[in-house]
């Protein structure tokens, strides 16, 4: 039901947080139907065994995995120097060159600045 137009929309009204996507759902429900069919198993291994160039480009079937299962998680881990630990005073340093950048900026007059980014 369409909500009627220029009236306050009543306080829970909508989709709640975390709750899938219909159109995700049912389209990842497609793909794992086809994926874990035993035929399209046996296709996709016979396939890539006897093709010399494989011709389905490598994202279609990806992006057909990553619907129907998931995408996998990604690991990120930041070091320093040489793999080294990360020094918080060259954060530090950082962020006081940016605070003397941006006080420049102010100090110069932010009407100035914006009018040279429009025009």
């Amino acid at each position: 039901m369409a909500f009627p137009k220029g009236k306050k929309r009543p306080e829970g009204a909508g989709r709640k947080k975390g709750t899938p996507n219909k159109s995700t759902t049912e389209v990842g429900l497609f793909f794992r139907t086809i994926l874990d069919s035993p035929d399209w198993q046996k296709k996709v291994q016979d396939y890539f065994a006897t093709a010399t160039i494989p011709h389905m480009p490598r994202h279609i079937l990806e992006l057909a995995y990553h619907y129907g299962f998931g995408r996998p998680t990604e690991k990120l881990e930041l070091t320093g120097a040489n793999g080294g630990p990360i020094h918080v005073a060259a954060i530090q340093e950082a962020a006081a060159a940016f605070d003397s950048q941006l006080a420049r900026v102010f100090e110069r007059g932010a009407t100035q600045t914006v009018s040279r980014i429009t025009h």
